[in-house]
């Protein structure tokens, strides 16, 4: 690569920051420059298990969410990786004793078509270890003069992320923390990025996980298909006020999670902000009192939005009181003109929406 083809590379190291998704255009664009079939930039604490995906291309997304620690062990090529000096490009780590009769290798690699690697761990300063690695088919030729542009470009790939990880989220470490709810933020793919003290505690045990790719699911296959459609809704901007959904937890109250969208200065959705509350069994915790008096109401209307905040059904309002179903189905069709609102589920979002103590305020 000529000087001029290499100061365009640097010059797209640092344009990555300039624009949503620079990272995952750069990290494309390099693996293309190098001939590799899949490639990604990556950050990941152990100790928390978030992991932080700059940029990734080639790798099969099946594999990414669902790689198993247990079974698979942890990643023997990021271990031997990490052995050698931060900032050092390794093209061999697959010569490695032991490395191709790993379960890693033969059940993660192998079945991706992948073979041939090059990567190093970039020396950024902070909690986790951030690294970059490119991979070629099975049956391809190994890496090797591609192997000096690397690392000849690796200091100003090593600055970019750094200065990414300083001025974007700069503020958010503590504008998280001060927020009374337990609260997470999230990439636009919906990948943890870093949660305040009280949110941590809510991310197993509570409905919620985290795959090894580092993505927020919900346990129930259901609670989860409606987690994903509200992440979607609010990074696509088809709910730019937030959205909630709820995870329900066996026998203890549902988990209400709201997403609100979190924008960079020039208004481009970057992530999101999850607030959790779980103390809505009876949905007394939620001041329904702005959703009652904003759209007026009645204390019939009130009272079965309220049963349906809890997670209650129509049939159950039905028996408490005493009433028909059509009459309560009529209540209920009366709430949602009055809020403009078509489904029960978009009511109940509302009604979180308002409920949450400066939740629209994000």
């Amino acid at each position: 690569m000529n000087d001029i083809a290499f100061l365009n590379m640097v010059e797209r190291c640092y344009s990555a920051l300039d624009r949503p998704g620079g990272f995952q255009a750069l990290t494309r664009h390099l693996g293309a420059v190098l001939g590799a079939d899949a490639g990604d930039i990556v950050t990941e604490d152990r100790q928390s298990g978030a992991i932080r995906t700059h940029g990734s291309f080639g790798f099969d997304p099946s594999f990414l969410s669902s790689y198993d620690v247990e079974f698979l062990g942890e990643n023997p090529w990021l271990d031997t990786l990490t052995r050698h000096a931060p900032g050092q490009v390794r093209d061999d780590i697959e010569e490695t004793p032991g490395f191709r009769d790993s379960a890693y290798y033969n059940d993660w690699v192998r079945p991706q078509n992948l073979d041939r690697s090059l990567g190093a761990v970039l020396p950024v300063p902070g909690r986790g270890t951030t690294w970059v690695g490119f991979a070629r088919a099975r049956g391809a030729r190994a890496f090797g003069v591609e192997r000096n542009l690397l690392q000849r470009l690796l200091p100003h790939l090593t600055r970019a992320v750094s200065l990414a990880d300083r001025l974007v989220p700069s503020a958010q470490p503590a504008a998280l923390d001060l927020m009374p709810d337990p609260a997470l933020r999230l990439d636009v793919g919906g990948c943890l990025i870093e949660a305040n003290a009280a949110g941590r505690g809510y991310l197993s045990g509570h409905g919620l996980m985290l795959t090894r790719g580092g993505m927020l699911e919900a346990v129930r296959r259901q609670d989860n298909r409606g987690l994903a459609g509200a992440i979607k809704s609010v990074t696509k901007g088809r709910a730019p006020e937030g959205q909630v959904c709820l995870v329900h937890r066996g026998e203890a109250p549902p988990l209400a999670l709201l997403l609100s969208p979190w924008r960079a200065d020039r208004g481009a959705v970057t992530g999101l902000i999850v607030r959790l509350r779980d103390e809505v069994g009876d949905g007394a915790e939620l001041d329904l009192r702005p959703l009652a008096l904003a759209y007026r109401l009645t204390a019939t209307e009130l009272a079965l939005v309220r049963c349906l905040v809890a997670g209650g059904r129509v049939d159950e309002f039905v028996q408490d009181r005493g009433m028909k179903l059509s009459t309560a189905r009529w209540h209920l069709k009366n709430a949602e003109t009055k809020t403009g609102t078509s489904r029960s589920e978009q009511l109940v979002s509302l009604a979180f929406r308002m409920g949450f103590s400066g939740a629209t305020e994000v």
